[in-house]
């Protein structure tokens, strides 16, 4: 059944498309992630930020780190300058990756702990930072797709998650990476 751009359903015919390339770009990223992190910092707001927690929550246990080790913090969905110095410096001894999910960029709470985030990375890690930050974004464009791109950022589009525009709502977006780590 073919499905307009702008259908907001167009998430039920997922799971009868072949999805071999996605399953496996998810597992490459999400193996990567297990080998050389100890936190996955997600950057979101509303769906983005409640979809990823409600991920978190279905598939890791209740109490206790996860048997992975992989600590998941947030950022972005809220405006305090405090939480965001404090996620810093909890950061600072410990190997980061970034999972930045917005349809476009321009929701004032994630930019703002994105652009404080992103410049902790490129400080820690210089031009190996790209490599750390993944952008889970509209595929054609946006603010965030732009920087995206003209930072070389590994997004969704390219690693072939969920890839299909805006016929998936963020929260479905986040079924790409946080459930497998």
């Amino acid at each position: 059944m073919e499905t307009s751009i702008d259908e907001p359903t167009g998430w039920l015919h997922l799971p009868l498309e072949n999805q071999e390339n996605l399953l496996n770009s998810i597992q490459f990223v999400a193996s990567e992630i297990k080998l050389q992190a100890d936190v996955l910092v997600v950057v979101g707001v509303g769906g983005s930020f409640l979809g990823a927690r409600a991920i978190q929550d279905a598939l890791t246990p209740y109490f206790g780190l996860h048997q992975n080790g992989i600590e998941v913090v947030y950022a972005g969905q809220n405006m305090s300058g405090a939480y965001i110095h404090q996620l810093l410096e909890s950061l600072a001894t410990k190997e980061v990756y970034v999972n930045v999910i917005s349809k476009s960029g321009a929701t004032m709470e994630p930019a703002l702990a994105f652009r404080a985030i992103r410049s902790f990375m490129q400080k820690r890690y210089g031009e190996k930072a790209k490599n750390r930050i993944i952008v889970t974004t509209d595929a054609k464009r946006g603010i965030l797709k732009q920087i995206a791109d003209d930072a070389d950022y590994r997004d969704n589009a390219s690693l072939t998650f969920i890839n299909g525009g805006n016929l998936f709502c963020a929260r479905l977006n986040n079924l790409c990476l946080l459930g497998t780590c």
